[in-house]
């Protein structure tokens, strides 16, 4: 009986380390995991802040552009309009 008893705790202490060893290996494999979670929540959070910065920029130079188009159409009108206004006289000589 007592090597029935003793047989039975040493299978019962091996169960238990097995137990322990898988708990722990485990916790480890999601320790990696959410360290990886955050690596990759910080690139995530990286990129969304560099398209946004992109997006800033895209549109100031849409900005830009449109108000340079305005510029160039405005003063392209005024010198068309200044041309228009002036008259340009020749004189031909016919002693030829």
């Amino acid at each position: 009986e007592r090597g029935r008893l003793d047989s039975e705790l040493r299978s019962m202490q091996d169960q238990v380390e097995d137990f322990k060893n898988k708990y722990e290996d485990e916790i480890n494999k999601r320790t990696a995991a959410e360290n990886e979670f955050v690596k990759l929540k910080k690139d995530v959070d990286a990129a969304y802040m560099n398209k946004v910065e992109l997006q800033a920029k895209a549109d100031n130079l849409t900005d830009e552009i449109n108000f340079l188009r305005a510029f160039y159409e405005a003063e392209l009108a005024q010198m068309q309009t200044h041309i228009s206004d002036t008259s340009v006289v020749l004189s031909m000589d016919n002693n030829r």
